[in-house]
């Protein structure tokens, strides 16, 4: 078993084909079983809001609205997100969200219909 540690630099080696490697056959102890961890940070710092709002980011980077991304931290199989969800709670997801998109936009009624020319500072 090689137990020498991983290096990347950034860079692909382009060199190996594509399937290197397909020829061996899976074993129940192959370490490819995603895992998360937990690592110290410096006291003072909200761990859970700085990966919160990273992930919120990425998937509005990705085209996703903020209802869409509330609904992903509140779906159980999304073990990362609804962990967070759950320990906090949707306040605290809520609070990011808005961080990130703004606040949501407040409709209300109107009592009179708006012209375009009381928009724009009436006519010339």
């Amino acid at each position: 078993m090689h137990t020498a540690p991983v290096e990347f630099l950034g860079r692909v080696d382009r060199s190996m084909p594509v399937d290197a490697g397909s020829d061996k056959s899976l074993e129940s102890d192959d370490p490819y079983e995603l895992v998360g961890v937990r690592f110290p940070v410096a006291p003072g710092v909200d761990a859970d809001a700085a990966v919160v709002r990273c992930m919120i980011e990425d998937y509005a980077l990705m085209g996703w609205p903020a209802t869409r991304i509330r609904q992903l931290f509140g779906a159980e199989e999304f073990q990362g997100t609804h962990d967070v969800a759950a320990r906090r709670g949707a306040d605290f997801v809520e609070e990011q969200i808005v961080a990130v998109f703004g606040p949501e936009p407040v409709e209300r009624e109107l009592s009179e219909p708006v012209w375009a020319e009381d928009v724009v500072g009436g006519e010339s």
